[in-house]
């Protein structure tokens, strides 16, 4: 099976460790030959740029995905990497972001077989964030024949009126995967879901662990806050009174502030700290939550 592995690379000078291990635990867990990892790049150092496109097992694709939605962009580029994969043949295209990446060497074939028995897509599905049917492509496998039948974009523009009865039907907020999500739903399709496994929870987002397959920081180059745990704080549940009420929306809006950032300060010493694990040894820290 000819075999593809979608990447958008967003990669600030902070995250090229992360990069490095990203590809190195691809490279480790995928057996070599029957692959390729097919790039763009938003961002990068000229000498990750230099050493991307050296690599003989990377494709680097020029894309248009101007955007100033960071999922959006992500999704555009996705998108277009999916399309060039399968024109030129794949059978199957892999998703992963930046600071995901396969644990197990029967990553691949355990996720095609999946994808099989579901339509042609298996994918994670991140429930503990708040996610009702949403197919994440921090983790997916993707089917060519389902493309073929189903073609779709991964955030696709106009979505949020398109689907505006699917969103409101699960409660679910537009991200990254999104277009997915609706083509699956449109035709009465379901999909393979792969859910968080992990012994070991040093956060319920952060270093997530997804059907023993893949592992994903889930707070790469992002800041490291989550819709679930702003949507759930009982702070922000009992202050929602005060948000409509003339004079004290500023005092809603000033503790809604101050828990958002406090969480941000929380997560960060989380996110640190497991930075560090993946530095000094990737797979005992992996061993050690999984």
């Amino acid at each position: 099976m000819k075999r593809a592995i979608l990447c958008v690379y967003y990669v600030p000078d902070d995250m090229e460790w992360m990069l490095s291990l990203h590809l190195k635990q691809i490279r480790k867990h995928s057996p070599s030959g029957t692959y390729k990892i097919y790039a763009a790049i938003i961002k990068c150092s000229s000498s990750v740029n230099q050493i991307l496109n050296a690599s003989p097992d990377i494709k680097v694709c020029e894309v248009e995905a101007e955007n100033s939605h960071p999922s959006k962009q992500h999704s555009m580029a996705l998108t277009q990497l999916m399309d060039r994969a399968f024109r030129d043949g794949c059978e199957v295209a892999f998703t992963l972001d930046v600071d995901s990446f396969p644990i197990r060497d029967d990553w691949m074939t355990s996720m095609e077989t999946k994808a099989a028995e579901r339509q042609g897509v298996c994918a994670v599905h991140r429930k503990e964030n708040g996610d009702s049917f949403l197919p994440h492509p921090c983790g997916a496998a993707i089917l060519s024949t389902f493309v073929d039948k189903y073609p779709f974009e991964f955030y696709p523009e106009g979505i949020e009126d398109k689907a505006k009865h699917f969103l409101s039907k699960y409660n679910q907020r537009p991200d990254s995967g999104i277009g997915l999500a609706y083509v699956l739903w449109e035709n009465e399709h379901s999909w393979s879901e792969i859910l968080r496994s992990n012994h070991v929870d040093l956060h319920y987002m952060i270093a997530g662990i997804y059907g023993d397959l893949i592992f994903h920081l889930g707070a790469g180059s992002r800041r490291p806050i989550f819709f679930q745990e702003m949507r759930c704080n009982r702070i922000i549940h009992l202050i929602a009174p005060l948000k409509g009420k003339p004079l004290l929306w500023r005092l809603h809006s000033l503790i809604e502030r101050g828990v958002e950032g406090y969480l941000v300060r929380r997560n960060r010493k989380i996110v640190k700290s497991v930075m560090r694990e993946l530095t000094n040894n990737a797979d005992a820290f992996i061993e050690s939550i999984r």
